[in-house]
Protein backbone atom coordinates (compact mmCIF):
# COMPACT_ATOMS: atom_id res chain seq x y z
CA UNK A 1 0.00 0.00 0.00
CA UNK A 2 2.82 2.41 0.78
CA UNK A 3 4.09 1.97 -2.81
CA UNK A 4 0.85 3.32 -4.28
CA UNK A 5 -1.21 0.16 -4.77
CA UNK A 6 -4.92 0.73 -5.35
CA UNK A 7 -6.64 -0.34 -2.12
CA UNK A 8 -9.87 -0.91 -4.01
CA UNK A 9 -8.53 -2.95 -6.91
CA UNK A 10 -10.88 -5.82 -7.65
CA UNK A 11 -10.58 -8.50 -10.31
CA UNK A 12 -13.00 -7.65 -13.12
CA UNK A 13 -14.02 -11.27 -13.70
CA UNK A 14 -14.71 -12.16 -10.06
CA UNK A 15 -15.20 -8.88 -8.20
CA UNK A 16 -12.85 -10.13 -5.47
CA UNK A 17 -10.70 -7.54 -3.73
CA UNK A 18 -7.67 -7.94 -1.49
CA UNK A 19 -9.84 -8.43 1.61
CA UNK A 20 -11.58 -11.43 0.05
CA UNK A 21 -8.17 -13.00 -0.56
CA UNK A 22 -6.59 -12.07 2.77
CA UNK A 23 -9.50 -13.55 4.69
CA UNK A 24 -9.68 -16.75 2.64
CA UNK A 25 -6.02 -17.74 2.50
CA UNK A 26 -4.40 -20.26 4.77
CA UNK A 27 -1.49 -19.31 6.96
CA UNK A 28 -0.93 -17.79 10.32
CA UNK A 29 -4.06 -16.07 11.55
CA UNK A 30 -1.93 -13.33 13.14
CA UNK A 31 -0.45 -12.51 9.72
CA UNK A 32 -3.89 -12.48 8.11
CA UNK A 33 -5.17 -10.21 10.89
CA UNK A 34 -2.35 -7.74 10.28
CA UNK A 35 -2.97 -7.75 6.51
CA UNK A 36 -6.69 -7.08 7.04
CA UNK A 37 -5.83 -4.21 9.41
CA UNK A 38 -3.58 -2.64 6.74
CA UNK A 39 -6.18 -3.06 4.00
CA UNK A 40 -8.94 -1.50 6.10
CA UNK A 41 -6.69 1.42 7.05
CA UNK A 42 -5.97 1.95 3.33
CA UNK A 43 -9.69 2.17 2.61
CA UNK A 44 -10.35 -1.18 0.95
CA UNK A 45 -14.11 -1.63 0.43
CA UNK A 46 -15.38 -3.84 3.27
CA UNK A 47 -18.74 -4.32 1.52
CA UNK A 48 -17.47 -5.29 -1.95
CA UNK A 49 -19.50 -8.18 -3.35
CA UNK A 50 -18.09 -10.86 -5.58
CA UNK A 51 -19.72 -11.72 -8.90
CA UNK A 52 -22.07 -14.63 -8.27
CA UNK A 53 -21.54 -17.74 -10.36
CA UNK A 54 -17.96 -16.99 -11.39
CA UNK A 55 -15.23 -19.50 -10.52
CA UNK A 56 -12.62 -18.37 -8.02
CA UNK A 57 -9.02 -19.44 -7.60
CA UNK A 58 -9.07 -18.37 -3.98
CA UNK A 59 -9.51 -21.91 -2.69
CA UNK A 60 -7.64 -25.14 -3.34
CA UNK A 61 -10.73 -26.75 -4.83
CA UNK A 62 -13.29 -25.86 -7.44
CA UNK A 63 -15.49 -23.15 -5.99
CA UNK A 64 -17.95 -20.64 -7.37
CA UNK A 65 -18.65 -17.20 -6.02
CA UNK A 66 -21.94 -16.39 -4.37
CA UNK A 67 -21.96 -12.60 -4.39
CA UNK A 68 -20.41 -12.57 -0.92
CA UNK A 69 -18.74 -9.72 0.94
CA UNK A 70 -15.50 -9.98 2.92
CA UNK A 71 -17.64 -10.33 6.08
CA UNK A 72 -19.34 -13.44 4.65
CA UNK A 73 -15.92 -15.02 4.16
CA UNK A 74 -14.70 -13.86 7.55
CA UNK A 75 -17.74 -15.45 9.19
CA UNK A 76 -16.70 -18.74 7.62
CA UNK A 77 -12.90 -18.64 7.88
CA UNK A 78 -11.51 -15.83 10.06
CA UNK A 79 -11.07 -15.10 13.73
CA UNK A 80 -13.13 -12.79 15.94
CA UNK A 81 -10.52 -10.00 15.66
CA UNK A 82 -10.92 -9.84 11.87
CA UNK A 83 -14.71 -9.93 12.10
CA UNK A 84 -14.66 -7.12 14.68
CA UNK A 85 -12.33 -5.03 12.49
CA UNK A 86 -14.66 -5.45 9.51
CA UNK A 87 -17.73 -4.55 11.57
CA UNK A 88 -15.98 -1.51 13.07
CA UNK A 89 -15.02 -0.41 9.53
CA UNK A 90 -18.66 -0.50 8.44
CA UNK A 91 -19.09 -3.99 7.02
CA UNK A 92 -22.80 -4.72 6.69
CA UNK A 93 -23.74 -7.66 8.95
CA UNK A 94 -27.08 -8.04 7.18
CA UNK A 95 -25.60 -8.08 3.65
CA UNK A 96 -27.08 -10.88 1.59
CA UNK A 97 -25.30 -13.01 -0.97
CA UNK A 98 -26.94 -14.11 -4.24
CA UNK A 99 -28.90 -16.77 -2.32
CA UNK A 100 -30.14 -14.32 0.30
CA UNK A 101 -27.79 -15.60 3.00
CA UNK A 102 -26.12 -13.33 5.57
CA UNK A 103 -22.68 -13.63 7.18
CA UNK A 104 -24.19 -15.31 10.27
CA UNK A 105 -25.64 -17.98 7.95
CA UNK A 106 -22.17 -18.61 6.54
CA UNK A 107 -20.75 -18.83 10.05
CA UNK A 108 -23.34 -21.38 11.11
CA UNK A 109 -22.77 -23.55 8.01
CA UNK A 110 -19.07 -23.63 8.77
CA UNK A 111 -19.80 -24.65 12.37
CA UNK A 112 -18.13 -21.59 13.84
CA UNK A 113 -18.06 -21.33 17.60
CA UNK A 114 -20.69 -19.46 19.57
CA UNK A 115 -18.39 -16.46 20.16
CA UNK A 116 -18.13 -15.83 16.41
CA UNK A 117 -21.88 -16.19 15.87
CA UNK A 118 -22.63 -13.96 18.88
CA UNK A 119 -20.27 -11.30 17.55
CA UNK A 120 -22.01 -11.32 14.17
CA UNK A 121 -25.44 -11.10 15.77
CA UNK A 122 -24.99 -8.81 18.75
CA UNK A 123 -22.15 -6.55 17.62
CA UNK A 124 -23.23 -6.39 14.03
CA UNK A 125 -26.99 -6.02 14.00
CA UNK A 126 -28.31 -2.84 15.63
CA UNK A 127 -31.11 -3.35 18.12
CA UNK A 128 -30.43 -7.04 18.85
CA UNK A 129 -29.59 -7.83 22.48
Amino acid sequence: MNKGADANFAFAKTGENALHYAISKTGEMSERTEIVKILIAAGTDVNKKTIAGEPTLCFMREAYLKGETPLHRAAAYANAAIIKMLLDAGAAPVAKDANGDTPVSWGSWHLRNADILRLLLYEGVPGIR
